[in-house]
């Protein structure tokens, strides 16, 4: 300090006397510092003592100068003096490092755990470059601080003050947009500062899910206008519709290029539901699923598909017997020949049993009320007419007959035809019929 007694001159005269021997003051001393002896201006000198001092306010600055040079004049009673030179050397003492004021950078989400996300560059007022043989005042070396990385995810050079990642570490812009890191700069002489580095995470786009593949079930008579299947995608970007930085969260449905090899769809862009066209239908004959491959995509671009496989659910449909038609028969036609045979047809698909349904499965029979002549049966496999047994029968009575026939398919659903059969007559040999009632005839009638 500036009261501090730096070292003291202690001068001497060979003149007799103590203070003032009453005679003369040859041998009184002071000491003052001799001209231009000063050139730093930093000293004094107590007259009478010779203490010498920094003046009131100055100080010492081992990194501006190691040593001073003061000379000192010591002068008797009658002016007569003599000069030393004191040397002042300064030792070096520890001062704190600086680790500069606080700032803040920004950081990509996607930065590597390689890359060098900020640096830290300390400064020390000690002298020295490295280890300056003295001490090492000056070296400076990095850390983070106790409790300085809540997150853990960073670490330090200890040499460069650059801060990245720990290995394996990421940032997420989702989890946390900022962190802050306390870095700990210490010297040589374990004096310390610390500074907090904000390090603000910048959001990348990540890739939208589309979800996994999945199937639904469809029946063939959906309406065009039934949501038959709904695509829910994800993104994993902050934000809710727009989020006022970016738009990356905000998702959009399409069909992909060639993703509808069919045709008949079609998906509503904000919500991921799927239906048919105007006027499309699902026709379980014809395709009994179909694969339609959905696009979502974020705002910033990216996209992912998923296949949506329909699977057509059959639907029983109504069988035709065909149209009314005629066929002749000969009156005296035998109860075991067909007369007709009534040929349905049903749209289902499958043959016999498919091994799902009997949509398709005809029957045939004669409907209610369907043979008012009560002279006919009908095959229930092949659907051929013919008379019941012990039937026949008669131009002479009936020239033609209206039989109703229903084919009805494995589902209940049925049509009715109209087979009018038209009798043939057949020639039939005559009868003769006698009187039994006696005739007298006179032998000369008349011939």
């Amino acid at each position: 300090s500036d009261t501090a007694v730096l070292g003291t001159v202690g001068g001497s005269d060979p003149d007799l006397g103590g203070g003032n021997d009453g005679d003369n003051d040859f041998e009184d001393l002071t000491y003052a510092i001799a001209p231009g002896g000063d050139p730093s201006g930093l000293f004094e000198i107590d007259a009478t003592s010779g203490e010498i001092s920094l003046k009131t306010g100055a100080a010492f600055d081992f990194e501006t100068t190691q040593s001073y040079t003061v000379t000192v004049r010591i002068s008797d009673g009658p002016g007569l003096f003599d000069d030393t030179k004191v040397t002042i050397n300064v030792t070096d003492v520890n001062e704190a490092p600086s680790a500069g004021a606080d700032f803040a950078v920004k950081a990509d989400e996607d930065a590597s755990d390689t890359a060098a996300l900020a640096a830290v560059a300390g400064a020390d007022s000690d002298l020295g470059g490295g280890n300056d043989g003295d001490n090492d005042f000056e070296d400076l070396t990095y850390a983070i601080a106790p409790g300085g990385d809540p997150s853990g995810l960073f670490e330090i050079d200890s040499a460069t003050g650059e801060i990245s990642l720990a290995s394996g570490k990421s940032l997420n812009f989702e989890t946390a947009q900022s962190h802050v890191v306390t870095v700990r700069v210490t010297d040589g002489g374990g004096l310390f500062d610390d500074t907090k580095v904000t390090i603000n995470v910048t959001d990348v786009n990540e890739q939208p899910s589309a979800g996994t593949d999945f199937a639904v079930n469809a029946q063939e008579n959906a309406s065009d206008a039934a949501v038959l299947a709904m695509v829910v995608g994800s993104d994993p970007d902050l934000g809710g519709g727009n989020d006022g930085a970016n738009d990356f969260e905000n998702l959009s449905y399409a069909i992909a290029p060639g993703g509808d090899p069919s045709g008949p769809f079609e998906i509503d862009a904000l919500t991921g539901e799927i239906s048919l066209k105007t006027g499309a239908k699902l026709d379980f004959e014809a395709a009994q699923s179909h694969v339609v491959t959905i696009r979502v995509s974020d705002g910033g671009g990216l996209f992912d598909d998923t296949k949506v496989t329909i699977n057509v659910t059959d639907v029983n449909e109504q069988p035709s017997a065909g149209a009314d038609f005629t066929a002749k028969a000969d009156e005296n036609v035998a109860d075991t020949a067909v007369l007709a045979t009534v040929m349905g047809s049903d749209l289902d698909l499958g043959g016999g049993n498919d091994g799902d349904n009997t949509f398709e499965n005809l029957s045939y029979s004669i409907a209610p009320g369907g043979d008012p002549s009560g002279l006919f049966e009908i095959d229930p496999v092949t659907g051929e007419i013919s008379l019941l047994a012990g039937k026949a029968l008669n131009f002479e009575a009936a020239q033609n007959h209206l039989v109703t026939v229903r084919v009805t398919d494995g589902g209940g659903l049925l049509d009715d035809v109209k087979a009018t059969i038209d009798l043939v007559d057949v020639n039939e040999a005559p009868t003769l019929t006698v009187d039994a009632t006696p005739v007298s005839v006179a032998e000369n009638a008349a011939t």
